[in-house]
C-alpha cells in the first residue's frame, strides 16, 4: 500500500447493464383501443438488471458508482436508500 492511501480499500466493481426508470401513472381503468386516459397519480420506479446488480454490489465494501445519466440525483438517492435496507 502506498503512503496516504486508504488502509481498507477494496477492489472497484464496474457493473455493465441496464438501469431503468419507470414512469407510472394510475388510471381508473384500462383504456380502449385508441383511447387516451388522464392519470390521477404519478410514481417513479427504479430497476433493471444492471441497476439491481449495482445495488447488491453497493451493499459490499468496494466502491460503487454509475456513468452519466439523465437522472443522477434521483438514482443516487435511490441507491443510497436501497443500500441501507
Amino acid at each position: 500500500m502506498t503512503a496516504g492511501g486508504p488502509m481498507n480499500a477494496g477492489p472497484k466493481i464496474c457493473v455493465v447493464g441496464s438501469s431503468n426508470i419507470d414512469l407510472i401513472s394510475r388510471v381508473p381503468r384500462l383504456p380502449r383501443l385508441g383511447e387516451t386516459l388522464v392519470g390521477h397519480s404519478f410514481h417513479l420506479g427504479y430497476g433493471g438488471k444492471g441497476a439491481n446488480q449495482a445495488v447488491m454490489a453497493a451493499k459490499t465494501p468496494p466502491t460503487c458508482g454509475s456513468t452519466t445519466n439523465a437522472f443522477p440525483a434521483w438514482l443516487q438517492s435511490s441507491w443510497t436508500t436501497r443500500r441501507k435496507t
